[in-house]
């Protein structure tokens, strides 16, 4: 793991490094990629350190270039070392051989963790130097393996997840009072925090799960779903249960609940298209800065796309259909509010997916087996739950 890392930060120095190369000159070509002396003959070529740079510490060109000697010398060092095997990973050339492999190593786990050796055909054949048990499983694709966290122990996987978890309790209780103080105000008020919070909330777990080791991308995706499907449900659904007065339940007046459901309606069909259609630094890239750049390796640079989660978009999904299932009784018109919104965002995300975010990696079904196999049927559960009252 660690001699991934040193390799990641030399890419991630060299790219940065690259943006600063004079016009003409390419990262790689045909026959050569270009190497640190080269990169080291073109460095006072270089554009200098802009003040605001300066201001706030960022680092530069020269900078970057230092710490590209050190992670060189760095990398020199560690690979004459010797390093365990953690996971590996078998290219086959026709599916059926893929099949054929997985099916014949196919064993329990409780005979994999016992290294049960009868419990294969042939286990002269089957097992590795004769003696061990293999576990086989098909692999993710290439770009959805999260190869500095292969090695990682479920000891400190369980931790991690733990400890995020409970920090993510925390942060719903922080949101729960800061709605329930909006609502002290009006409920425009408290619409809008709540619009705040669900906001925030994916930079929010974004920045837990990252603590969090994940051999998958599709499994830390399936992490952050949880945590925001779990944050928006209460945010925009329970705590608005738990804050409203019981007289306020039916009656239509002003700070009542039925114009708050509505008003929580209203801004989800709103906000979605105005945040994703807008795309601020996507447009900026696309129209001012990208034409503006000195060759086309750069002006590509400008042309990736936005990043976005998946998870995030199941979220939207699964608390748009809560809140609708929960508040059925109360505000029947919530089917229609409902409807409307999953056809906006349904147009929405397609516009984005194919005109302006950036392409992610092949995550599978993991996402989709998950919201379909608990967070559904909790939402089916919820709406039993409010037709039995």
């Amino acid at each position: 793991e660690d001699f991934i890392d040193v390799l990641t930060k030399r890419r991630q120095v060299m790219s940065n490094l690259a943006y600063g190369l004079p016009p003409g000159v390419e990262l790689k070509t045909a026959d050569r990629i270009l190497t640190t002396a080269d990169f080291e003959e073109h460095v006072a070529s270089m554009p200098p350190k802009p003040w605001w740079k300066k201001l706030l510490r960022f680092s530069h060109y020269e900078e970057w270039m230092e710490q590209m000697k050190e992670l060189d010398a760095e990398i020199e060092e560690m690979s004459e070392k010797t390093y365990e095997v953690s996971n590996v990973f078998v290219s086959f050339e026709t599916e059926h051989a893929q099949r054929a492999a997985l099916t014949a190593l196919d064993v329990r786990d409780l005979d994999i963790w016992r290294n049960n050796v009868d419990a294969l055909r042939d286990p002269d054949l089957m097992t590795l130097r004769g003696k061990h048990v293999l576990s086989c499983r098909e692999p993710p694709e290439p770009s959805a393996v999260r190869w500095q966290d292969l090695d990682e122990s479920w000891i400190r996987q369980v931790i991690t997840v733990f400890l995020t978890t409970l920090v993510s309790f925390a942060i719903v209780v922080v949101g729960g009072v800061l709605i329930a103080l909006g609502r002290m105000r009006s409920v425009f008020t408290a619409s809008i925090v709540i619009t705040i919070m669900n906001t925030v909330t994916p930079q929010l777990v974004a920045i837990l799960t990252s603590y969090e080791s994940h051999s998958t991308e599709g499994a830390k995706q399936t992490s952050r779903y949880i945590k925001m499907t779990a944050m928006r449900w209460v945010y925009t659904v329970i705590v608005t249960t738990i804050i409203t007065p019981f007289t306020d339940t039916l009656t239509d007046g002003r700070g009542h609940l039925i114009p708050q459901i509505r008003a929580i309606f209203i801004i989800e069909m709103t906000r979605i298209p105005l945040l994703r259609l807008a795309d601020p630094f996507g447009n900026l890239n696309r129209h001012y800065f990208g034409p503006r750049q000195a060759d086309q390796r750069r002006m590509n640079l400008k042309f990736t796309g936005s990043y976005w989660q998946l998870s995030e978009r199941y979220t939207e999904m699964t608390k748009i259909l809560f809140l609708c299932f929960w508040y059925n009784m109360l505000f029947p018109t919530g089917f229609f509010f409902a409807a409307m919104a999953l056809f906006i965002q349904y147009w929405t995300d397609k516009f984005c997916l194919l005109r302006t975010w950036a392409p992610q990696p092949i995550l599978g079904t993991q996402i989709s087996v998950f919201s379909r196999n608990y967070f559904f049927t909790l939402a089916l559960l919820g709406y039993a739950l409010m037709l039995a009252y």
